[in-house]
């Protein structure tokens, strides 16, 4: 469990009792925890052929086209809506990580280059799962897994289905995103690539702290952590390190201590934190990027196959992603010229660095039985230095003032899965075929040290010049927070299928069944070093000077160590899913096909906040039944496909699915976007959401290789999740949620693949890929008593209209190839206004990558990628009903330059 929890927190000893209650209803007692998933659909053909003789001329002349249509077929052949990415597609499109790769899918949207939006609706309404199996999410503030965790060489395909089948959770709302982690070679394979790039925004005007000196490998070595001291102290006084309980714990031995005594020992406290935060130029270093993979396999006889393939990444870079943020008010208030209330001006430096090891190992008996594990390990580690200079109504140039306050923020996460999963075919028992799966997952979030530093400097009213710094007067003059997260899951399942054939039909009956239990532990502790109370000269000075030994100790300036946020910061969470399915396929003469089914899922959760310095009482019987939660329902789906030849198929579709609250969104604790440094807070009162999906979708499939596709969807949802404002300060807008009455989205899709070829002799070589989808959305909150500026409105996180096109050429020499990527997405609510200030919406951005790739020989290439050609910046607009809208948060993003060569064996 979590050590920083575990090590100094008495009161947790007793809370499985306290809710024994709502676990037991939730989950199984002393059995392994685990999260809700859907059976695999792992494909037999799911391998890494890498030729041994030269490739034929005609391979070589088709690279880019080829790995656009490779999995044209899987996708023809779907019975729901789906779309297929082939790791070729990836690579070529100079994608490093699955995040960056979605994006190019029909509808995907990008979110902080980490989440995927599917057909406009948000990061909660898309579910990832890791061949067929659900995993937990290393990221403290969402559910959903971060995808720019998973670097390219780990994939061998990425399957996204937009309309629901039985065989998948029913928690389905815009689609699902299967990755297809790299099976058992068919040969040996050996692959290592090595790269470097630069990005526009990193320059010498960068800034760092001392860190520790296993930073390049994404791990803290201690130098961040709560020390023991800290650890001893919270359990020595009960959570209470106040002056006068430490005196009057200290009386328990016999003898009668004073209350400067205790004080003493309240300031040692600090002392006992790192303070090593004073910030320091740095000029940045290029991106390290290292990949390499080799795999085998082996034949011990005709009928058995042994197969193995490692892989390992390893990524080192460096951004300057620098930010302004302001708050306009509905009463006004001007600062200088921009007419906000607020305005942050942060100079922000971040390093992240990535681990991945990967290993399978497979065994194939004849062409009717295969079993495989695999075993996955993913590191991210992000270490941010921000420099803030604001203002505002009261502190500004003109009255000589200006705040100026110190961040740094570490955060590790990691992700380790065990998986094991066979396929396994009887043709000489009527054709029966089954699959099973076994998954054990552990996702880790830790952020060891996250600071913050309030200061305040007297400047020159006329220059701005800094004449004196100062630490500011106040009771979180210096705040630090230790945060752990850990999920541990554990899931399963299995499922079987029947053919059946009839003069006129064939009918494939399948029915399955999964079990998945999930556990959370989530820990947070604030430590502040309070000044409200200072010796005002003890706070002139830099941080180093402020915050030294003898200043802190010195009892005349009369600094003082406190606990808390004021509210619980820590929360246990537990998950529970049981579900089994039953569904058809027939194929009726050569045109139709029918597709459907049921799925009955049970599902159980409770999410409880702990006060980890509440020594006396547990959660109260009242906190325990809000957070609890159960429901048990039936979700059909339905497919019907016209099969009018091989070169073009009508389908439609309809499920009924739901859309669950996050865990930390149902848990009434704040924390910190990292992205946006809002704080969001969560709500007890949350309940499931309710849709209804329909579509339809024409596809045609030429023989010359091209291939086109229009579809229309439709949703309807009850009781959506909206991510609204709830207050505002003027140091932070505080976010949080709620159920609106109902919401729907609909739109069509267009996709295309077209050989330009056959338009001129002039265009040999190059094709194009794309496609546009256009949509609107309404959601209706209805009547409340929280002051939304709009009730009704486009669903958060909607764009009206998204973007992905490439232009892609191959020389016929078959020496280059090179790729134009173009992707925008629509204006779209960020988060909904309260009280006269408007929705905050964020603003298109255009992304134009090009990627040119040279290939000296076959088992050799150089690429060279130049990311966001346009300079684009993130930026979100707010503004005051029926006024002009302001830039509330911008952030710079920058132009990068990468090249790598890789060879292979």
């Amino acid at each position: 469990m979590l050590a920083m929890n575990r090590k100094y927190n008495l009161a947790r000893k007793r809370l499985p009792a306290a809710i024994s209650g709502a676990l037991t209803m939730a989950i199984a007692a002393a059995s392994p925890i685990a999260f809700a998933q859907e059976e695999p659909e792992t494909p037999a053909e799911q391998t890494d052929t890498q030729p041994s003789q030269p490739m034929e001329e005609v391979v070589v002349l088709q690279r880019l086209k080829t790995a656009a249509e490779d999995l044209v077929f899987e996708k023809q052949e779907e019975a729901f809506v789906a779309d297929k990415l082939g790791i070729e597609q990836i690579s070529r499109a100079g994608d490093s990580d699955l995040g960056s790769a979605l994006r190019r899918v029909t509808g995907l949207t990008l979110v902080d280059g980490k989440f995927i939006y599917v057909r406009g609706l948000g990061e909660r309404y898309s579910s990832t799962q890791l061949n067929g199996a659900a995993v937990p999410s290393p990221d403290l503030s969402r559910n959903v897994i971060p995808l720019d965790l998973f670097p390219a060489n780990v994939v061998s395909s990425l399957s996204i289905q937009k309309s629901y089948s039985p065989d998948m959770p029913a928690a389905f709302g815009g689609g699902d995103i299967d990755i297809r982690t790299r099976s058992i070679p068919n040969e040996f394979i050996f692959n290592i690539e090595a790269g470097t790039g630069w990005n526009s925004n990193s320059s010498d005007d960068a800034i760092t702290y001392n860190g520790g000196d296993d930073d390049n490998f994404g791990t803290d070595d201690g130098t961040r952590a709560l020390s023991s001291q800290i650890k001893q102290a919270i359990a020595t006084y009960r959570g209470n390190i106040s002056a006068f309980n430490i005196q009057q714990t200290l009386n328990f031995d016999g003898t009668q201590h004073t209350f400067e005594e205790g004080q003493a020992i309240n300031r040692e406290l600090a002392t006992a934190l790192n303070r090593n935060v004073e910030l320091k130029d740095k000029s940045l270093s290029p991106d390290i990027d290292l990949k390499g993979t080799i795999g085998n396999n082996w034949f011990i006889s005709d009928d058995l196959e042994l197969g193995a393939i490692g892989i390992f990444a390893y990524s080192n870079e460096w951004r300057n992603r620098n930010q302004i943020r302001r708050a306009a008010f509905p009463d006004g208030g001007d600062v200088g010229a921009g007419g906000f209330l607020t305005e942050e001006d942060i100079t922000r430096t971040v390093q992240e660095v990535e681990m991945t090891g990967a290993a399978n190992f497979g065994v194939r008996y004849q062409d009717d039985h295969f079993i495989e594990t695999s075993s996955l390990f993913l590191r991210n580690t992000q270490d941010e230095a921000l420099d803030t200079i604001g203002e505002s109504i009261d502190v500004n140039q003109a009255v000589g003032l200006q705040r100026h306050d110190t961040e740094i923020r570490y955060e590790e996460r990691e992700l380790f899965v065990n998986q094991i999963r066979g396929e396994h075919a009887f043709p000489d028992y009527w054709g029966i075929e089954g699959n099973w799966f076994y998954s054990d997952a552990t996702a880790k979030s830790d952020i060891p040290n996250e600071v913050k530093i309030e200061g305040i400097d007297d400047i020159d009213n006329q220059t701005g010049a800094i004449i004196q710094r100062k630490v500011l007067e106040s009771a979180t003059a210096a705040s630090y927070r230790f945060q752990e997260l850990e999920d541990e899951v554990e899931s399963y399942g299995f499922e079987a299928s029947l053919p059946l054939s009839f003069s006129r039909a064939e009918l494939t009956l399948t029915g399955g069944y999964e079990y998945n239990r999930k556990a959370r532990d989530y820990a947070g502790l604030t430590v502040n070093i309070d000044t409200a109370g200072a010796n005002l000269a003890a706070l002139d000075g830099s941080i180093s000077e402020v915050f030294s030994d003898d200043n802190i100790l010195d009892p005349d300036n009369r600094f003082e160590t406190t606990l808390g946020s004021g509210k619980p910061e820590s929360y246990l969470a537990a998950q529970t899913t049981e579900s089994g399915f039953f569904m058809f396929d027939l194929y009726w003469g050569d045109n139709w096909r029918f597709t459907g089914g049921v799925r009955s899922e049970q599902f159980m959760q409770v999410s409880i906040p702990i006060d980890d310095l509440d020594f006396e009482n547990g959660p109260s019987r009242e906190v325990i039944e809000s957070g609890s939660f159960s429901e048990d329902d039936i979700y059909p789906a339905f497919s019907m496909t016209y099969i009018h030849n091989d070169e073009f198929q009508l389908r439609f579709g309809y499920g009924r699915t739901t859309v669950r609250p996050d865990l930390r969104e149902v848990t009434d604790i704040e924390y910190i976007d990292p992205q946006t440094r809002f704080r969001v807070s969560g709500n007890p009162s949350l309940i499931t959401s309710q849709l209804d999906n329909f579509d339809i979708r024409a596809e045609w499939y030429l023989a010359s290789g091209d291939n086109y596709s229009v579809g229309l969807f439709y949703k309807d949802i009850t009781d959506p999740i909206e991510r609204i404002e709830t207050f505002r300060t003027e140091a932070d807008v505080i976010l949080g949620y709620l159920n609106a009455v109902e919401a729907e989205i609909y739109g069509v899709e267009f996709e295309a693949l077209k050989d330009l070829a056959s338009i001129h002799d002039a265009f040999e070589g190059f094709f194009f890929s794309g496609n546009l989808t256009f949509s609107d959305s309404e959601i209706t909150v209805g009547e409340n008593d929280i002051g939304l500026t709009n009730n009704e409105r486009n669903l958060t996180g909607h764009s009206d209209y998204v973007a992905n096109l490439q232009l892609g050429f191959d020389s016929g020499d078959g020496l280059h190839s090179a790729s134009l990527v173009y992707n925008v997405f629509g204006e779209r609510v960020f988060f909904a206004g309260r009280n006269g200030v408007d929705d905050a919406v964020e603003q298109p951005f255009h992304s134009l990558d090009l990627i040119y790739s040279f290939y000296p020989g076959l088992n050799s290439s150089i690429k060279v990628k130049v990311q966001n050609l346009l300079g684009e910046e993130v930026v979100i607009e707010q503004g005051l009903e029926g006024e002009k809208n302001f830039d509330i948060f911008e952030e710079e993003v920058g132009t990068t330059v990468s090249v790598s060569y890789s060879w292979e064996f």
